[in-house]
């Protein structure tokens, strides 16, 4: 464990907090994770290291940086709707009011 990657990254989460305070913390981690340099697991979002989910903070607090703070939440919105998450569950589900569809028997 890394206290100063852990420290940076708290500090990261808190900034992209700060500018986009729709997007839980859930959404958020599982984001970074999907985008972070990171040999995939069973269970990817618990097996990351701080200093493998930081770079991916990096990036995305300066894209939000860049951004117009009135676009953040449609940014944001297709990002996670893009085709280029490969998630197995949609985490657009979550951004809806509606309860998530019942996932189904194998």
């Amino acid at each position: 464990m890394n206290i100063a990657a852990r420290t940076e990254l708290m500090q990261t989460l808190t900034e992209i907090s700060r500018i986009a305070p729709y997007v839980r913390l859930g959404q958020l981690v599982c984001l970074l994770t999907d985008r972070a340099e990171h040999d995939y697991t069973l269970h990817p979002v618990a097996d990351i290291e701080d200093e493998e989910l930081l770079p991916s903070a990096k990036r995305f607090l300066e894209n939000m940086r860049r951004l117009d703070p009135e676009s953040h939440a449609a940014q944001i919105r297709a990002h996670l709707e893009s085709e280029e998450m490969a998630s197995p569950i949609p985490l657009t589900a979550s951004l809806n009011t509606q309860s998530p569809p019942a996932v189904q028997p194998v």
